[in-house]
């Protein structure tokens, strides 16, 4: 068997739509419907391309003239499945193959023949254009290192992006209209089959800065909270901290980012993301003349909370803000590898994310370095899974989960 990896693959597709562009009516391509590509071709020619692709790595490939190559697009790559004489009913104006019972192996025909309707040059053209898969990220800072080779650097050829909210990025997946998304860490156990991409993480060792608990009045007071829409894992991160450290349960309600229109309304308020770090450059240190705006109940600051932090003093754990989940079905585990690169490009290159964003959130560039590299962790290693099945068993007890299932990784 000979594996190409994704950018093998992508070479190969490449070259094979080159190839498909000649004007030969000698060679007819066909596709079977999950995804195994029948060549009727010389063998020399899938042989040659493979080569090109996969170089030494890629076994050689020989078949006559008038037989057919098959290949499967499998999670690790593109492989040769087999080799073997076609039948007359290729002849006979392209005409579909019979449908034929179930064998041990489905995927060919029980007397050797081909196992597919055929389909013309045109339709294997679209084969030959990569199929990228569809991703979605958060288009907050905390998660750009994470998407950047995707957004910026070698890894974009194999992805399809969009940018969302969290809650949105959940909402994609959970609909399938994405294969992967970056995903709060709580919808893991609300969306049903999705499995989680190991490696990647957004995770906070001590304090993160963008997840903010800010108050009007003492927390034990606190009766109603007004919960970032854009907001998942966080608000029950919230609740947690309400029912461990004053045995409260305050309602929590939906709102728009906007600090002073959720303080208005109700006693706190759970601020993430960008809004949050906008809010810590400017009220790190505690002053009630700046922050008037935001005050109901006399000249005494707001009360700021970190979340991630109050986190660690409660368990001793990192805390798990999100990570790539892959929807159910979805088995390509290639990407695995290519999430993971870009990760790596991203954290190589924070200078230069914290110089771009700079300017996009009118932050000071020292700020958001420092904050990318001293707040936000991008490794999902042991502490981080043992305090994610650590936050989900606690997820149950505040009744934001009815049960907790395993911690899956694609």
């Amino acid at each position: 068997m000979a594996y190409l990896d994704p950018r093998s693959r992508s070479f190969f597709q490449q070259r094979l739509g080159e190839f498909l562009s000649r004007d030969d009516d000698d060679r007819v391509f066909g596709l079977e419907r999950d995804g195994i590509l029948v060549t009727e071709v010389d063998g020399n020619v899938i042989d040659a391309l493979l080569g090109e692709a996969a170089g030494k790595d890629c076994e050689s490939f020989q078949c006559a003239r008038r037989h057919s190559a098959t290949t499967r697009l499998l999670p690790r790559g593109l492989r040769i499945e087999q080799c073997y004489v076609m039948t007359a009913a290729r002849e006979q104006d392209c005409s579909p193959t019979p449908t034929w019972p179930a064998t041990n192996n489905s995927n060919f025909h029980p007397n050797g023949f081909l196992p597919a309707a055929y389909l013309t040059r045109r339709d294997m053209l679209d084969f030959a254009t990569v199929a990228k898969t569809k991703i979605s990220i958060v288009k907050y800072l905390n998660s750009v290192p994470l998407a950047w080779g995707i957004l910026q650097g070698p890894q974009s050829d194999f992805f399809e992006t969009v940018l969302h909210t969290p809650a949105e990025c959940a909402d994609q997946l959970k609909d399938r209209k994405v294969d992967i998304g970056l995903i709060p860490s709580i919808e893991f156990q609300r969306i049903a089959g999705t499995r989680i991409i190991p490696g990647p993480v957004v995770a906070c060792r001590h304090r993160v800065r963008s997840v903010l608990l800010i108050s009007n009045k003492p927390l034990y007071e606190v009766k109603t909270v007004a919960v970032d829409n854009s907001s998942r894992t966080s608000a029950v991160l919230a609740r947690i901290v309400f029912s461990e450290f004053f045995h409260t349960r305050p309602d929590f309600k939906p709102a728009a980012a906007d600090l002073a229109a959720m303080l208005a309304s109700s006693d706190a308020a759970v601020l993430i993301g960008d809004a949050a770090l906008k809010f810590m450059e400017e009220h790190e240190r505690p002053n009630a003349e700046k922050q008037k705006a935001f005050l109901r109940y006399g000249p005494e600051p707001l009360e700021v909370f970190d979340l991630a932090e109050r986190w660690k003093f409660l368990t001793g754990q990192p805390f798990v803000f999100a990570f790539w989940a892959a929807r159910e079905g979805f088995k390509d585990e290639s990407v695995a590898e290519a999430l993971r690169q870009s990760r790596e490009f991203g954290v190589h290159n924070i200078p230069e994310i914290a110089k771009r964003y700079a300017a996009e959130l009118s932050l000071k560039e020292e700020f958001l370095q420092e904050y990318l590299t001293e707040n936000v962790h991008y490794y999902m290693d042991d502490a981080c899974v043992e305090g994610l099945r650590l936050f989900y068993e606690m997820a149950k007890e505040v009744g934001a989960i009815k049960t907790a299932r395993s911690v899956e990784f694609l």
